[in-house]
């Protein structure tokens, strides 16, 4: 809906860095995530022996670097698509950058999976999701200022951050009583 709206009124450029920054995003974002894959192998190892502590110390490094990735990458989306932003195109823009800031989350969160492997990767996905959909609303309805808006966004990812937390303890305690 956002590209359609955005075609009537003429914003191609804006068109073509989503386009373009969504072609781009799925080598980006792996390049991006393999310090994430090193800090979670150890996890995986913890995790299979028993060791809760340094399974939760893992996941808690893994995740943190996630979400502040996830977060760097919000911000990064909202500058760009800031700049061609006007109070006319308010709306389709921010339709836009929802689209282009999590479409490509979206795309490789589908890629792992129905199963429980792929639930931590839908589980973040929508915490991005919910952190953007709150930032346009309060940016449409709160008009509020950058850093307001950062404090949302950031809080939305705390929120996440603590809650794979806690799915990673509840998975933790099932690990050890496996063993």
């Amino acid at each position: 809906m956002a590209i359609v709206w955005l075609c009537i009124i003429g914003e191609w450029s804006a068109i073509g860095v989503g386009v373009g920054i969504g072609l781009g995003a799925n080598f980006l974002l792996a390049f991006a995530l393999l310090p994430q894959s090193l800090i979670a192998a150890p996890a995986i190892w913890f995790g299979s022996r028993g060791i809760r502590v340094g399974f939760m110390i893992c996941v808690g490094l893994s995740a943190a670097y996630l979400y502040a990735l996830m977060t760097v990458w919000a911000c990064a989306i909202f500058y760009v698509f800031g700049q061609y932003m006007t109070v006319s195109d308010e709306i389709p823009m921010l339709l836009w950058v929802y689209a282009v800031g999590t479409g490509p989350w979206s795309v490789a969160a589908s890629k792992e999976g129905p199963g429980e492997e792929g639930l931590p990767s839908r589980i973040s996905t929508f915490f991005l999701q919910a952190a953007f959909a709150i930032t346009i609303a309060m940016v449409l309805f709160a008009n509020a200022g950058p850093s307001a808006l950062l404090g949302i966004f950031i809080g939305v990812m705390v929120v996440a951050y603590l809650f794979h937390l806690l799915f990673a303890g509840v998975i933790a305690r099932g690990a050890v009583a496996d063993v």
